[in-house]
């Protein structure tokens, strides 16, 4: 072939995709050809046909495979007068080797201890010089019996010394930065190559929290990409020798107004073990690498926005449980004429359910069961101003209308955030009647003789606390002997099941079960069933009940008459019409 008839241009071409690919086979198989994963296929073109090479590399004794485990049990350092070598020409014969030919279907395979070794370049100036080397047992091994003599079997093991010793000396020669490169992109978070004045190298993550545009090799001032307390922070920490602690190596700032981190200082140290010549170049300018221990520090920081904001959550809620629980009575009034029991039960995120109950001077019992909108700190303040206006306002006037306008006007007055809905009930001392006033709230369920008063639809009112005219439903139903009052919180009613039946549509079968027991009994009882209705691991919202038994009105029966109820729209009962009120009934 003469010179006029070669591509010259072609060739060029294919050179180069042979220079590309013999680089990325280098430097992508040396992790997997170290974990005995595989051998780089540039070790393979140069060992004959039907002949093969795979290193053996395993985390402890336990793992080598028992086909192996004979041959690296002669070779190991530990054993008695251990080979460099060893292995058969006939698998398929050999009962000692058998398990290689019954596996792999090898007949040749012979054992050995590799050793691969990269020099540094000498430098005089350098004393005690450490060689980057590995020994690692491997096997050459062949499907067809006789297939290495001891001539050609060192021709194969300088071939494999040859290729490994190759590599080995590309990744010493690139050891840093094959490093970095990997450990940039595992490790999640910013990552930065910084001394104590310049950074040197950023991830992916690092680049787009600070907007870095950095070339290789060349550093930036970090007072230029990082905050001032950072900055001073990686300063004092690095110091002059590199040593500080792991707690020294942590702290948390925020780099901004809505980002805070968490951050991780730590020596890299990439020659902690090798040491290397000053001929050798580290990559990184300014850096000499008798420095590279000592100056060079990773450090990582943390988006830990997110889990500070759940820690101030956390705290919050403690302190609203806290705040929720100490807005409960302690003891709910107890008469002879009266058992009344309560609870609120939290959900995990705490909301603004609350009730309350005041024993009055005429021993009336004036009674509130709410739900302030919202979660946390904000629902439990705002459940705390309810409750204290009720306690402030019952004492001057009882009246249900009074109570309602009362609260309401506090919490417009103090512009609190959000609104409030309520059950307010008034008690007769006697037991024989009861008001109730409802502000946006569902209305207790009163059970007469066993059965619940025939049901309507929830009377129109609005919750306490809205930039609407206040709209308010009162009723007075008349009591006897046995007759139950239940009142709920929307979070005990409105529980779901999985078909979307709600509890508020078992509530009536389950007091009229247990309606003969005692009220603490009956609450114990509906507590149980709402958990086992619902089937959700999770509560959804809290559940507040109170549960009121009549149990011997002071009056005498004879004068009750069936359930009475009186709707007064927009106007309250004040105590002369109350009485006036019982007394027409008992005429």
């Amino acid at each position: 072939m003469t010179e006029s008839h070669i591509d010259w241009k072609r060739i060029s071409e294919l050179k180069q995709t042979v220079d590309q690919a013999v680089k990325g086979e280098i430097l992508s198989h040396w992790t997997n050809m170290d974990k005995a994963e595989m051998m780089p296929d540039i070790i393979r073109r140069f060992l004959p046909e039907g002949i093969d090479f795979r290193l053996l590399r395993y985390p402890s004794e336990e793992e080598i495979p028992a086909e192996h485990r004979l041959a690296l049990k002669i070779m190991s350092p530990e054993g008695e007068n251990p080979l460099h070598v060893i292995g058969t020409m006939d698998a398929k014969n050999d009962p000692e080797y058998r398990l290689l030919y019954e596996k792999f279907g090898w007949r040749t395979a012979i054992y050995m201890l590799v050793n691969i070794f990269h020099e540094p370049i000498p430098d005089p100036e350098v004393g005690n010089v450490r060689r980057l080397g590995v020994q690692v047992p491997g096997v050459i091994f062949s499907p067809h019996p006789d297939a290495i003599t001891e001539d050609n079997l060192i021709d194969l093991v300088t071939i494999v010394d040859l290729g490994l010793t190759a590599m080995l000396l590309r990744i010493g020669v690139t050891f840093f930065a094959s490093r970095s490169m990997h450990l940039w992109q595992s490790i999640p978070g910013a990552l930065l190559l910084v001394s104590p004045d310049n950074i040197y190298e950023a991830n992916d993550e690092a680049r787009r929290w600070f907007h870095l545009d950095i070339s290789p090799g060349q550093p930036v001032s970090i007072s230029t990409i990082l905050p001032d307390c950072l900055c001073r922070w990686i300063a004092d920490t690095i110091g002059s020798d590199g040593i500080y602690s792991s707690e020294q190596g942590n702290a948390t700032f925020w780099l901004n107004d809505t980002l805070r981190t968490n951050a991780s200082l730590r020596p890299y140290r990439p020659w902690e073990k090798i040491k290397i010549s000053r001929m050798m170049a580290t990559g990184y300018r300014g850096i000499e690498n008798d420095q590279i221990n000592t100056r060079l520090h990773l450090l990582l920081l943390r988006d830990v926005t997110r889990e500070w904001e759940a820690d101030i959550l956390e705290q919050e809620v403690r302190l609203a449980r806290r705040m929720q629980i100490g807005l409960q009575p302690e003891v709910m009034p107890q008469t002879p004429v009266f058992d009344i029991v309560a609870t609120c039960q939290p959900a995990h995120n705490i909301g603004g359910d609350l009730y309350d109950a005041v024993t009055l001077e005429d021993g009336c019992i004036a009674m509130v069961i709410g739900d302030a909108t919202g979660h946390g700190v904000d629902s439990a303040l705002l459940a705390a101003v309810v409750s204290g206006a009720f306690r402030s306002s019952v004492a001057i006037d009882p009246d249900p209308n009074a109570v309602l306008r009362s609260i309401d006007g506090v919490l417009r007055r103090t512009q609190q955030h959000g609104f409030v809905t309520l059950i307010y009930m008034l008690l007769e001392a006697d037991g024989s009647a009861m008001q109730y006033g409802l502000a946006g709230h569902y209305p207790p369920i009163i059970f007469h003789h066993h059965d619940p008063l025939p049901e309507s639809t929830t009377p129109e009112s609005l919750p306490l606390g809205v930039s609407l005219p206040s709209h308010y439903h009162f009723e007075t139903v008349s009591l006897s002997a046995g007759d139950i009052i239940a009142a709920f919180s929307d979070g005990f009613l409105e529980c779901r099941n999985a078909v979307g039946e709600t509890f508020q549509q078992v509530i009536p079968g389950i007091i009229r079960k247990y309606a003969d027991g005692d009220a603490d009994g009956m609450l114990r009882t509906l507590l149980k069933e709402i958990n086992e209705f619902s089937h959700n691991p999770v509560q959804q919202d809290d559940f507040t009940a109170i549960i009121i038994r009549i149990k011997n009105p002071v009056c005498d029966p004879s004068w009750k008459k069936s359930a009475q109820r009186l709707s007064c729209e927009g106007a309250g009962l004040s105590s002369a019409t109350r009485k006036e009120r019982s007394d027409e009934s008992a005429s």
